[in-house]
């Protein structure tokens, strides 16, 4: 037998790799902790130990060049198990597909998906997992040529094109600001300045009086739109 190889009676070593999108879930912790509770529940399940969790919090998937997905491929030894909970966790792109499984093969690994239910061991898992990406990104790509017809189409009609953010309005096509507006986006960038987690700010604004567009009580959801928000949009005459 390889000396590599683990020994059949001794449990697989599982690395458990979690990931979040965007920084409001990153400051929250949202999806992070029951995508790691999920996989250990799925590794205990399976008589595995698992030796090690990575996250990386706040990383898009577009790029497999993330530090902490790094440190997880790197830490795999022959006989070991990658869990994730879902695909879409490690990669959106069937380009970024080959590389990473050819590093999980050089490392005598396995990948194991908990939704999806896939074996990368087996000719039928890898095919299951190709047929997965291919759908997920034909999906996208559907969605975003129907989101382009729309805009098209408004644009012709010379509607305006999305939703006037906070800090400012539209008067016959004209976007003007809004003083009251802007200063309450001025204090959430100030608070998030602070170190201040969306939740937090959000807490504080509402506090402090500060109403959303609506006039309703702030979410975090809601700080972290406007402060990604840098408004560059154009009003068709």
């Amino acid at each position: 037998m390889d000396k590599n190889k683990l020994q059949d009676n001794s449990p697989k070593q599982a690395i458990i790799y979690c990931r979040v999108s965007t920084q409001d879930q990153a400051d929250s912790g949202l999806g992070l902790e029951a995508q790691e509770q999920r996989c250990n529940a799925y590794a205990i399940a399976n008589g595995w130990n698992v030796v090690d969790t990575f996250i990386d919090a706040g990383v898009s998937a577009k790029s497999i060049d993330r530090p902490e997905l790094k440190k997880a491929l790197a830490s795999l030894t022959p006989g070991s198990v990658l869990i994730v909970l879902k695909l879409d966790r490690l990669t959106r792109s069937v380009a970024d597909l080959q590389p990473l499984s050819e590093q999980l093969s050089r490392a005598g690994a396995e990948w194991v998906s908990v939704q999806e239910k896939f074996d990368t061991s087996t000719a039928t898992g890898r095919l299951m997992l190709r047929m997965i990406l291919e759908l997920s990104q034909w999906e996208r790509e559907v969605i975003g040529e129907r989101t382009s017809s729309a805009l098209q189409q408004k644009k012709r009609r010379k509607e305006r094109l999305g939703t006037t953010p906070l800090g400012y309005t539209t008067l016959e096509k004209q976007v003007i600001a809004v003083d009251g507006e802007q200063a309450t986006v001025a204090r959430a960038r100030e608070l998030r300045q602070t170190g201040l987690s969306m939740r937090k700010i959000a807490a504080k604004l509402t506090d402090e009086g500060h109403k959303t567009k609506r006039g309703g009580r702030w979410q975090a959801e809601t700080i972290a739109k406007i402060l990604k928000t840098r408004y560059i949009e154009q009003i068709s005459n």
